[in-house]
C-alpha cells in the first residue's frame, strides 16, 4: 500500500479539486434568472436554426480513425518504457496490438475512408435496392 499512497493522495486531491470547482459556482454565483439570460447566444447573431439535424457520417469516420490511430499511443508508450522488463511475452503482446492496428488501417484504407476523411473522394453510392 505504501508505494501507491502518493498516487492515491494525488488522485484524491484531483477528485476533490474537481468537485470543489464543479460545486463552487452553484453555491456562490448569482441566482437571478431572466428571460434574456435564457436565450441562446451565438456570437451576437440571432439563432436561425436549432441545428438538430442529421450529422454527416464524415464526423463519425474522423472520430473512429482518431480513436484507432491516436489513442494507441497511450498503450504503446508505457510498453516502450517497460519493454526490457516485459521480455518476449511483452514483445508478443505489443506485436499483436500493432497487428490489430494494422488490420484496422488496412480496413479503412480498403474502404476508402482515408480518402473521404481528406475530402478527396465522395462516399460511394449505395447499390439500388438496398436500404432507403
Amino acid at each position: 500500500m505504501a508505494p501507491y499512497l502518493e498516487a492515491l493522495l494525488m488522485l484524491g486531491a484531483a477528485a476533490g479539486l474537481g468537485a470543489v470547482m464543479a460545486l463552487l459556482p452553484s453555491l456562490t454565483g448569482p441566482r437571478r434568472p431572466r428571460p434574456k439570460k435564457s436565450e441562446t447566444y451565438e456570437c451576437g447573431v440571432p439563432l436561425v436554426d436549432t441545428g438538430a439535424g442529421p450529422i454527416p457520417i464524415h464526423f463519425y469516420l474522423v472520430a473512429m480513425a482518431f480513436i484507432l490511430f491516436d489513442i494507441e499511443v497511450v498503450f504503446l508508450i508505457p510498453w516502450a518504457v517497460a519493454a526490457r522488463e516485459l521480455g518476449r511475452a511483452g514483445l508478443a503482446a505489443a506485436g499483436l496490438f500493432i497487428g490489430l492496428l494494422a488490420l484496422g488501417l488496412a480496413h479503412i484504407w480498403r474502404e476508402g475512408i482515408l480518402d473521404r476523411i481528406a475530402g478527396q473522394s465522395p462516399p460511394p453510392e449505395s447499390p439500388e435496392g438496398e436500404g432507403a
